[in-house]
């Protein structure tokens, strides 16, 4: 049996007119040579949709493996997050504008 596997990318928002994230995930499409069942999952940057998306895929999908790419704008290397802060406390809104 392979592996399921999820990678995320995500819209574009606020200043970055792209999103790189978006890039990869068209490249992993267009390899088709990952060992596994891929789906590939673009995101919205709307913090109030995103919990029920991915919840909605892993109940679907029920992943062996999950990976959320995200854009650390400035910064010129690949980082690993290894600490998460989620904290909805952004100095940027996300595209369904400012928190009320």
């Amino acid at each position: 049996m392979s592996a399921s596997i999820v990678v995320t990318g995500f819209e574009p928002w606020g200043p970055n007119a792209e999103n790189p994230t978006l890039e990869i995930l068209d490249l992993l499409k267009a390899a088709d040579d990952v060992e596994g069942d891929l789906t590939l999952l673009r995101l919205p940057v709307d913090s109030s949709k995103i919990a029920g998306i991915t919840a909605k895929i892993l109940d679907e999908v029920q992943p062996d493996l999950w990976i959320s790419l995200g854009l650390a704008a400035g910064l010129a290397v690949v980082a690993v997050e290894r600490i998460a802060a989620n904290v909805m406390d952004f100095a940027v809104p996300d595209n369904a504008g400012p928190l009320i």
